[in-house]
């Protein structure tokens, strides 16, 4: 018996010794390089430029790595027509790589939706569309279903009444060369999800294409949303942000690193059990237990497909569409902290590209339109007339951010535009840690 009560004693030891690593230790450093510095990656050293007013942010930067709480990644920052900041650090290839993250091209996720308000800001600017004008006006098919007052600001704020499809699209029609217009066609025939009320609920996915189709109605030229950034934005900026990647880039995709299966569940599991602030970086309970529930509004509007392969997002067929407008932009950091800069400086030129012919329609999309409850997201959000978000509390950030942990957010007071884009998943709904930690020390300097 003696020795039993030892034993356990030993085990008991050994379990609080790796749950301490666990909980503790860097996110992505393994319990053996926590308590052992043993199997460490790599190190990394954080490379880039800048101005001197903000050069203590790359030894700032330098400690998210050595601490183990970011694997490869960049961010960026112009602020007043300038770029400020243009730091990366880490591999595309791996904990021990060799290729730099900074000549990747990473999918951003919903971060991708701050870019497509900024077309649709830009058409608005052009007087194709208005944001109050009820989308059937441009897309009369779009009416079926009780969406007949569905307006383009609506839908922008996620109160399109198209959070989900009871008709997933068939595989088919993505699978062999995107059928844009037989795929408008089956999304006009969705019915409201909410009767006609409008009612706020993250359109995580399925917004994307209906704006998508939006574009291409209302464009002389019938571009969809990859095409005009590429004429209108990403050529005359001189900067890579596109709907799905160009096969001839694709060497040039850098595959996630997974958040550490072990960490999530040590990490989570306080927080099911009880709802308290175990961990900042993780958002509320129920938010988690949602999207954790195979039936919930947040699962079934993560879903557009019928017969979705397994892993959808990380096969080629994912990286080859250019009409999920919502989740499947690719592109880097300094990319998307330029295009966001459009919106910073609300009218202005931009890198001596004028984007508005004056500034009404741009500061109305920053223009805050209200908070409402969101059903999908399990709580409430601040959104402008444009579909951006208010990011970071008592500031006047606004964007939004993706899964995995990129933010593509802005001030106009301030006349700043920041991005970040991580190759490591991060862990949590909203703001990711990395990046918040980054933007609050910037915004401190």
């Amino acid at each position: 018996m003696p020795i039993l009560k030892r034993a356990l004693s030993v085990v008991v030891v050994l379990v609080s010794v790796l749950l301490y690593a666990v909980i503790k230790g860097g996110t992505y450093h393994s319990p053996q390089c926590t308590l052992f510095n043993i199997g460490c990656p790599k190190q990394v050293v954080v490379e880039g430029y800048t101005k001197p007013k903000y050069s203590k942010l790359k030894s700032i930067y330098q400690k998210l790595f050595e601490d183990g709480n970011d694997v490869a990644s960049c961010f960026a920052i112009f602020e007043d027509g300038e770029k400020v900041v243009d730091l990366c650090g880490g591999f595309a290839d791996g904990l021990n790589g060799e290729k730099p993250f900074r000549d990747s091209l990473q999918n951003v996720f919903s971060s991708s939706k701050a870019v497509t308000g900024i077309v649709i800001s830009i058409l608005v600017d052009r007087g194709f569309l208005k944001y109050e004008e009820p989308i059937a006006t441009y897309w009369p098919e779009f009416a079926q279903g009780g969406k007949e007052n569905v307006t383009v600001s609506d839908m922008l704020q996620h109160a399109g009444g198209v959070a989900w499809l009871d008709d997933l699209i068939p595989f088919e029609l993505l699978s062999s060369g995107q059928r844009l217009d037989e795929i408008a066609t089956h999304l006009a025939k969705q019915k409201h999800n909410f009767n006609s009320v409008r009612t706020t609920a993250y359109h995580m996915v399925s917004g994307g294409l209906y704006l998508n189709e939006l574009i291409r109605r209302v464009d002389p030229k019938r571009r969809d949303a990859n095409q005009f950034i590429q004429d209108e934005i990403a050529g005359p900026l001189n900067v890579e942000f596109t709907f799905g990647l160009p096969i001839e880039k694709e060497e040039r995709f850098s595959a996630f690193y997974e958040y550490p299966k072990l960490k999530f569940f040590v990490r989570l599991l306080p927080r099911i059990l009880v709802n308290i602030p175990f961990v900042p970086e993780l958002a509320d309970r129920t938010s988690f237990k949602n999207f954790l529930n195979k039936t919930s509004l947040a699962m079934k509007s993560a879903r557009i497909l019928s017969n979705e392969p397994e892993n959808f997002t990380n096969t080629r067929l994912w990286r080859d569409l250019t009409c999920v407008t919502s989740a499947g932009g690719f592109t880097n950091a300094v990319s998307m902290a330029k295009i966001g800069h459009i919106m910073a400086l609300e009218g202005l030129p931009v890198d001596g590209v004028s984007f508005f012919k004056n500034d009404k329609a741009v500061k109305m999309a920053n223009t805050v339109y209200g908070t409402a409850f969101d059903l999908t997201l399990v709580k409430n959000i601040t959104r402008t007339y444009g579909g951006f978000a208010k990011m970071i509390p008592g500031t006047d950030v606004t964007g939004w951010a993706g899964l995995g942990g990129s933010l593509n957010v802005w001030d106009p007071s301030k006349k700043v535009s920041f991005a970040y884009v991580p190759k490591a998943k991060g862990f949590g709904l909203g703001v990711d840690v990395r990046a918040l930690a980054l933007y609050k020390a910037f915004a401190e300097l």
